[in-house]
């Protein structure tokens, strides 16, 4: 079960070491404000508040699509801390990831949760999850009214050859970059934390399945036929080969791990493709 957070609101919070995520979409007022709300929960006190934020990241962007929260977690397990979020969308719009993230890392104590609005919010699994669904339903219409607005934009540019933004900005076109060097150096980095945060996420599920005797085939028949709790990380179907290189991954995470998955694989023999 997960560790209990008493709301403890307006109350000094010492000798704890908090992880805190903010993640905003394009307006840097909402910085300010999601971290004056983790601020106001902690209201001073004697601990260490560790920043993570992702900006310019949208609702609709996976959890594992976000350096910013990869980082959070992964520090944040390794002292066993608690993360904090101002609310739960701004950790996560879409429901799976959110509940699948409680259920593998704050309902197994690897850390603690706090989300200012709703402190206890992991105490109450049928009020999480209807957190976790309204917070898809309200990504779902933010896309719907952005793709309006993207559709408006671009009808006025086809008739007047120009937009004019809220700034007063011009524009002829949209999307396009400028700097593909910088692009593509920053894509190559996403698509490391990308893995990297979907292995890790799945690390105890593989482990598990490595110990109950499953081969790689086995564990993708059975991933495969659970894909709407575990989809894979680009939406395909579990082949023997994705659970390979998924394994692969894990391993690089430490010597302990790399040493476990090589025994239960195959006690003599390096780690190779069993299908």
């Amino acid at each position: 079960m997960a560790r209990k957070i008493r709301d403890t609101a307006e109350e000094e919070h010492n000798d704890t070491e908090y992880f805190a995520y903010v993640r905003v979409s394009t307006d840097k007022q909402d910085t300010i404000n999601n971290r004056y709300i983790i601020e106001k929960w902690l209201n001073g006190g004697d601990h260490k508040v560790n920043w993570y934020e992702d900006a310019g990241y949208s609702g609709s962007i996976a959890l594992r699509e976000r350096p910013g929260l990869h980082q959070c977690i992964k520090d944040a397990k390794a002292v066993k801390g608690t993360i904090i979020v101002a609310t739960l969308d701004r950790f996560g719009r879409k429901a799976w990831e959110t509940l699948q993230f409680f259920d593998q890392v704050v309902a197994k104590g690897k850390v603690k949760f706090v989300c200012c609005d709703d402190p206890t919010i992991s105490e109450d699994k049928m009020r999480l999850h209807m957190k976790a669904m309204f917070a898809e339903f309200e990504r779902e219409k933010i896309q719907e009214r952005t793709k309006k607005a993207l559709a408006r934009i671009n009808e006025e540019i086809a008739e007047k050859g120009f937009y004019i933004t809220k700034e007063g900005k011009t524009i002829t076109q949209l999307g396009g970059n400028k700097n593909m060097a910088k692009a593509r150096s920053a894509s190559t980095e996403m698509v490391q934390s990308k893995a990297d945060y979907f292995a890790d996420m799945m690390r105890p599920v593989i482990l598990d399945l490595l110990r109950r005797g499953f081969t790689f085939r086995d564990m993708a028949d059975y991933l495969e036929a659970k894909s709407v709790m575990y989809p894979t990380q680009r939406g395909g179907t579990w082949g023997a080969s994705t659970v390979y290189n998924l394994v692969n991954r894990i391993r690089k995470f430490g010597p302990e791990t790399a040493s476990e998955i090589d025994k239960l694989v195959n006690s003599n023999q390096p780690l190779k493709r069993v299908i």
